[in-house]
């Protein structure tokens, strides 16, 4: 389930980014009010610039480091790999910006969370990068 959540959030997040980071709350379906708020700032100062993606990112691994249920739902945290590299950062003027020092699979700690304890719905609550060693190389 976690899984096909990330899938659903990170095609969304492409969509968006593809778009210059217009209309984000696209990701209201797929996060948490409380992660909605810090994407909405992300993606407001990415659009600023006038740059954008083209592409789509993908993952190599997903692995789950917690599973815990408590009363109020379910929290999640698995790590992942992000695969950038069939992604490119483009600027206002359509110029690829990519910069050649530009890790392209890099690891993140995904936060996952149901609404409450009936819900079955997991949303992503963070996506950050992972701070030791890189489990991806």
């Amino acid at each position: 389930a976690a899984e096909k959540a990330y899938v659903a959030y990170a095609r969304v997040s492409d969509e968006i980014g593809n778009q210059g980071g217009s209309d984000a709350a696209r990701l209201t379906p797929f996060v948490t009010a409380d992660w909605l708020t810090v994407e909405l700032t992300s993606y407001a100062q990415f659009a600023k610039t006038g740059d954008s993606f083209a592409g789509s990112t993908s993952f190599t691994t997903f692995k789950l480091q917690r599973n815990e249920e408590t009363a109020h739902g379910a929290n999640i945290t698995v790590y992942v790999c992000v695969n950038l590299t069939r992604t490119r950062e483009i600027d206002k003027a359509g110029k690829d910006v990519t910069p050649s020092t530009r890790v392209d699979i890099y690891p993140v700690v995904v936060a996952f969370t149901t609404e409450n304890s009936e819900s079955q719905t997991l949303r992503v609550a963070g996506n950050r990068p992972w701070s030791g060693k890189n489990f991806c190389s």
